[in-house]
């Protein structure tokens, strides 16, 4: 049986989900209407995720995936404790709304920055799906003031020697 998953991060581009879902299709795009798109985890390598807002917007693809498909990204995206599923609303083009699971990381998790490897795959599945990058590069601007601002409210916090690396 083959669900439908609304993608908004490293799953947008498409040779990343091919590697990770050999059954899955891309079956569109759509947006998730009240959301925005924000990077959560540990301070120096985190990872995307939607947040509520009331005048938000976020790009996803949408996705066929079988069971098995499924199974493959719930270890990813290691459900439950780091990333729970959701069904949600997808607004279509046309105008019509169709039902999705998706991804939303615990609320626990704090603001940080994500690596350059995994914003660029990001980036690359932004132009695979037609994007405008826009949506991507502010939910980077919010993130990094979010970061750098609970930084300066805790002069004891520190990033790991990794996040220096290139």
């Amino acid at each position: 049986m083959r669900k439908l998953y609304a993608a908004y991060g490293s799953n947008l581009n498409h040779r990343q989900m091919a590697k990770r879902c050999e059954n899955a299709k891309f079956a569109g795009t759509g947006v998730l209407k009240h959301y925005s798109l924000r990077f959560r985890g540990d301070p120096d390598q985190a990872f995307a995720t939607v947040v509520a807002d009331e005048t938000g917007f976020v790009p996803v693809a949408l996705w066929e995936i079988s069971s098995e498909d499924e199974k493959a990204l719930d270890r990813y995206e290691g459900v439950p404790f780091h990333y729970f599923k959701q069904e949600i609303s997808v607004y279509l083009e046309n105008g019509n709304t169709v039902g999705a699971m998706i991804y939303i990381m615990n609320p626990k998790m704090k603001c940080g920055l994500p690596s350059g490897q995994y914003y660029r795959g990001i980036y690359l599945g932004y132009e695979d799906c037609g994007f405008d990058t826009a949506v991507l590069n502010e939910a980077l601007h919010i993130s990094v003031n979010e970061f750098y601002d609970n930084a300066v409210k805790q002069p004891d916090f520190r990033l790991s020697a990794d996040f220096f690396r290139t």
